[in-house]
């Protein structure tokens, strides 16, 4: 959880609903084009066990997405970040944009007074697959002029709210992203897709413990498709230690979204090196430059570039 824009977190759980999550949060005097909100990580874990529980599908609802009435600045939004698809409605009262692999819901002027599950056209779907956690944020932007409040946001994850509109679906319909550990210093990345449409090509990204982020490959897509496809490629800078990496997915028109991180344990003890050769078969000094395939004590070989 972190604060956005000088936002204070005045309560974690509203009584509004008792079946609902409601935050409320109470944000300061904020100049037009600014925000603050909060982000949140939602987790879900075994009752009995304490661990990470992963759901095979959920459905995460925003409700209430409104602004602060005529002639006000304000306006609420929502985020959540690598939904398989979303609903709204049509018409709908909010504009959806896509962030960084999330979509952003926001609302327009009109107030919408009280919390209910058929103003539809102030609620945004967000359906997951195969996930033991989320990321949502929630705030206020000014738009046209400053402003500032206590809002009351809410969301539940019951799959109660009934829309006219159907589902829209996202570029790719992603059933596996993993990483194999191949031999030292060497990982294999592997993912397959159901479906794609105005699939332009894939990124993968390493993140290191601080979140920067390294790219892996680039590899193309299959523009549209209804069929299963299976794609790979290799990290042979993988180091000795545990990664993380993610899929990037990129659309004809720019947009893109992303997949869970995932991450693989690639600690090893390497063995010694016995031998270095060069690509015309010789014995490389070790001063050589250029691409060298260096030869273990355990006749296993690696390329290298030095």
């Amino acid at each position: 959880m972190s604060s956005i824009g000088g936002a204070i977190l005045t309560i974690i759980d509203g009584a509004s609903s008792t079946a609902d999550w409601e935050p409320q949060i109470n944000g300061p005097a904020t100049a037009d084009g600014n925000s603050y909100g909060f982000e949140f990580e939602i987790r879900f874990t075994d009752n009995a066990t304490g661990l990470p529980y992963m759901l095979s599908s959920l459905v995460a609802q925003a409700i209430d997405i409104d602004g602060g009435g005529a002639g006000s600045w304000l306006r609420e939004f929502n985020t959540f970040m690598a939904p398989n698809s979303y609903t709204v409605e049509t018409p709908t009262n909010l504009t959806v944009t896509n962030i960084g692999g999330g979509y952003k819901f926001q609302s327009g002027e009109a107030l919408y007074v009280g919390i209910s599950i058929l103003a539809t056209e102030y609620i945004a779907s967000c359906t997951y697959s195969s996930v033991s956690s989320l990321t949502v944020f929630c705030g206020v932007d000014a738009v046209g002029g400053s402003c500032s409040a206590n809002r009351l946001f809410s969301f539940n994850f019951r799959n109660v709210v009934v829309f006219d509109t159907p589902a829209q679906a996202l570029p790719i319909q992603l059933v596996v992203f993993e990483a194999e550990k191949l031999n030292y210093g060497k990982v294999m990345l592997t993912w397959e897709t159901l479906s794609e449409s105005n699939n332009d090509y894939f990124t993968v990204e390493k993140l290191d413990d601080f979140k920067q982020v390294t790219e892996v490959s680039s590899i193309k897509g299959s523009s549209n498709s209804d069929q299963s496809i299976v794609y790979n490629c290799y990290d042979y800078q993988a180091e000795n230690k545990v990664l993380y990496y993610r899929l990037r997915q990129t659309d004809f028109d720019g947009n893109f979204t992303y997949s869970s991180i995932i991450s693989i344990d690639n600690t090893f003890e390497k063995p010694e090196v016995v031998s270095r050769i060069n690509l015309m078969g010789q014995q490389a000094s070790a001063d050589e430059k250029g691409v060298v395939i260096l030869v273990y004590e355990d006749n296993s070989t690696a390329k290298t570039i030095e």
